[in-house]
C-alpha cells in the first residue's frame, strides 16, 4: 500500500499561494481515495494559543533565497527541532538550500499569504538517512522512517521567550492498547473544507486537534495511525491535512510521533513513532 507524501507549499514567486495550494490538492485528488494527501493545517480542532509554545514552523529556501515550502515541527532541546524527513531534503523534488525555524501562535503573512516571520533561526537539516524517496509516494515503511532534525545555530529558548521543550518517549512508550486512546496533534498550515477541498487558505495560525488511536490496522507497529472527525461533537476534534507535516503528536508533554501523511484531510493520520529503536538511535545523536 502506498501513500503520497505530505508538504505544504508557500511559493513566494507564484501569483497566489492559495492558487498553488489548491493545485496541490487537485493533483492529489486524481489518486485513489485511500492514498493520503500531503500532510496543510489542522482541519477542525482549535487555535492553539499558548498550549504548545514549543511547536514551531520551518521554512525551506531555494538557491535564490526565496521561500518555497513550510512544515511544522517540535523543539525537544533548545537547539534541536524535530520534523519530518520529507521536509528536510528527503524528497528528490524538494531540496532546500537553507532552512529556518520560527515560533509563535501565529506566523505573520503578507498579502499573498506567504509566511513573513520577523525572527527566524537558521540551522542545519538532518533527514533520517533511512528515509528514501520512491517516486514521490509513501509506503508504510517510509512513513515509519519519516523523521529528522534541524540543529539550530542558536538556542531557540534564548531567542523566543517562553518556549518549552518537549520530552521524547522511552522505548516501547506506546506499547499498550492504543484503540481510542486520545492524542493531541499540533501544526500550522492551510485551513480547508476537507470534504470538498474548498476555501484553502494559509492564515499562519498554530492549531491543535484531538485524534484517537486505531487498534487493528494494516499499518506496521512503527506507524501510529490516528482517526479524527473535523465535524465531531467535541470542539477539539479534527484531522491533519497538508503543512502539518512534521508536526507533533503528543501524549501529555511527550512527543510520541511525527506527522507524515493523511487521507485527503478527512479522517486518518499516519505518523512515525519515536518510541521505536531506529528512531531512538537516530535522535540520540543530537541530544548530547
Amino acid at each position: 500500500m502506498r501513500r503520497n507524501r505530505g508538504h505544504e507549499w508557500t511559493e513566494r514567486r507564484s501569483p497566489s499561494s492559495r492558487r498553488l495550494a489548491r493545485l496541490v490538492f487537485v493533483l492529489a485528488g486524481f489518486l485513489p481515495a485511500l492514498l493520503p494527501t500531503p500532510a496543510t493545517a489542522i482541519v477542525g480542532g482549535q487555535l492553539d494559543g499558548d498550549r504548545h509554545p514549543g511547536v514551531g514552523f520551518m521554512i525551506g529556501y531555494d538557491e535564490n533565497g526565496e521561500s518555497f515550502y513550510g512544515c511544522s515541527g517540535t523543539l525537544v532541546r533548545p537547539t534541536v527541532f524535530v520534523t519530518a524527513a520529507h521536509c528536510l531534503g528527503g524528497l528528490t523534488f524538494l531540496q532546500p538550500s537553507a532552512v529556518t525555524v520560527t515560533f509563535g501562535s501565529q506566523i505573520p503573512i503578507d498579502s499573498e499569504t506567504v509566511p513573513m516571520p520577523s525572527v527566524e533561526i537558521s540551522g542545519e537539516p538532518f533527514p533520517n538517512p533511512a528515509f528514501q524517496d520512491d517516486d514521490n509516494l509513501l509506503t508504510f515503511k517510509q512513513i515509519s522512517e519519516d523523521y529528522g532534525v534541524i540543529v539550530l545555530d542558536q538556542p531557540a529558548t534564548a531567542v523566543f521567550p517562553g518556549l518549552t521543550t518537549y520530552a521524547l518517549p522511552s522505548k516501547g512508550f506506546l506499547e499498550r492498547k492504543l484503540n481510542k486512546k486520545t492524542f493531541e496533534v499540533v501544526g500550522y498550515g492551510i485551513t480547508a473544507n476537507a470534504k470538498h477541498f474548498k476555501d484553502l487558505d494559509f492564515d499562519g495560525f498554530r492549531r491543535y486537534a484531538i485524534m484517537k488511536g486505531k487498534g487493528a490496522s494494516l499499518r506496521p507497529p512503527s506507524v501510529l495511525e490516528l482517526s479524527g472527525n473535523p465535524n465531531g461533537s467535541q470542539e477539539e476534534e479534527g484531522v491533519t491535512c497538508s503543512g502539518d507535516s512534521g508536526g507533533g503528536v503528543f501524549d501529555g508533554s511527550t512527543l510520541v510521533a511525527v506527522h507524515s501523511a493523511s487521507n485527503f484531510c478527512v479522517s486518518k493520520s499516519y505518523n512515525a513513532r519515536l518510541d521505536v529503536q531506529p528512531a531512538i538511535d537516530f535522535l540520540s545523536q543530537f541530544l548530547d
